[in-house]
């Protein structure tokens, strides 16, 4: 088996496995999490743990879509557990973290032919930034329905390491 089938396998597997152990152990059932950052050709070495082909991204979307996984925006998903409704199985929600240009060039147009929905978080003070997404490109991603928004941060500092609360404060709030 080629190393990328074994991946899909992996994240196959892993996805049920999740649902069915939580399902059994708990008896109801916890929404799977799919988070990315990048999604690209370009391996950098200092940053691998953080990336996925498109290939490897756009058979993933493949294996959801062809086995009717219920793929909800993050925001829908927190709304059935906020109302204690019943989550339907298969549920899953699709992220994205800190914002990368290329969720727009590599990830979106595969989102748009599966017509899948996702959640990308965006760290404000980045927007527009080389490697980063434009407000155009966000307000697209938007208007198509598909992706939706939330705030990271201010910036790129993990919030553990800002020690005043003022600071974490509006690295929370003001992002927003």
């Amino acid at each position: 088996m080629s190393k990328r089938k074994a991946l899909i396998t992996l994240f196959g597997v892993i996805i049920l496995l999740s649902v069915f152990s939580v399902n059994f152990i708990r008896g109801k059932y916890l929404v799977p999490i799919a988070m990315y950052h990048s999604v690209n050709p370009v391996m950098r070495q200092e940053v691998k743990r953080l990336i996925i082909s498109p290939e490897t991204f756009e058979r993933q979307m493949r294996f959801l879509k062809s086995h009717h996984y219920n793929v909800l925006p993050l925001n829908s998903v927190a709304t059935l557990i906020k109302e204690k409704k019943k989550i339907p199985s298969k549920t899953i929600a699709i992220t994205f973290d800190d914002g990368y240009k290329d969720n727009y060039i590599y990830a979106f147009p595969i989102l748009k032919k599966y017509n899948l929905p996702a959640t990308i978080f965006i760290i404000t003070d980045e927007v527009g930034r080389g490697d980063r997404l434009s407000w155009d490109e966000i307000k697209t991603m938007q208007d198509s329905g598909i992706i939706t928004f939330g705030s990271h941060t201010l910036g790129s500092e993990p919030l553990i390491n800002i020690k005043s609360e003022v600071e974490l404060r509006n690295q929370i709030f003001d992002s927003k």
